[in-house]
């Protein structure tokens, strides 16, 4: 019996392990997350109408913590995160240094260009677009909406034109479930894109 809730939460997990019971070991290790992915493996196969419970408690660095984060980046992140295209119209940087103008941090900037995007349109309608223009630029300042590809790219290119390191990620949903019950059928339509920007001492952010 504990309350996760409790600032004593780790001595009555000490206490709880002395005590009679199921639990045979377990090891709670906190540290620096180097990655956005984790993930557990039983020890035993999972077999069919087996059931578990997880409580998951995961903390992500405060809006004041991340307005604080320093803009040094180190040399290999600057030299992957912030390229841009070389013929990249001039006017995707000025509407970026237009929205941020007055901001000195990072992530208050990012937030600028965010609000600024959830402006335009979301629609997964097919759009045609002039071979010989640039996407961003093209969803920037000419149809103004689109779907994930775009929202994503455009908030990772405005932000690579301000000196700030941006990565574009491709994911999927969990789809549907399949009516065999053998699992979920992930469509082309389940896809989603999103960016994450480089925080220093932090790492990458959604």
């Amino acid at each position: 019996d504990i309350k996760l809730d409790s600032n004593s939460y780790f001595r009555d997990l000490t206490q709880a392990f002395k005590s009679a019971g199921k639990i045979v070991g377990l090891e709670v290790s906190r540290g620096v997350v180097e990655d956005s992915v984790v993930s557990y493996k039983p020890v035993e196969p999972l077999r069919a109408n087996s059931k578990y419970r997880v409580l998951t408690d995961l903390k992500l660095p405060s809006a004041e913590f991340l307005q604080r984060s320093l803009s040094y980046y180190p040399p290999e992140i600057e030299e992957r995160y912030l390229q841009l295209p070389a013929d990249l119209p001039s006017r995707v940087g000025a509407l970026a240094q237009a929205l941020t103008k007055d901001i000195d941090n990072p992530y208050s900037k990012a937030v600028a260009i965010e609000s600024y995007l959830r402006t335009m349109e979301y629609t997964v309608a097919f759009q045609s677009i002039p071979h010989d223009a640039d996407t961003v630029d093209y969803f920037l300042f000419e149809s103004r909406k689109g779907y994930s590809d775009y929202f994503a790219s455009a908030m990772a290119i405005m932000l690579r034109t301000q000196g700030i390191p941006t990565r574009l990620l491709l994911g999927f949903g969990p789809g549907g479930e399949d009516p065999d019950k053998q699992g979920f059928l992930v469509r082309d339509k389940d896809g989603h894109s999103w960016p994450e920007v480089y925080f220093t001492n932090v790492g990458w952010v959604p």
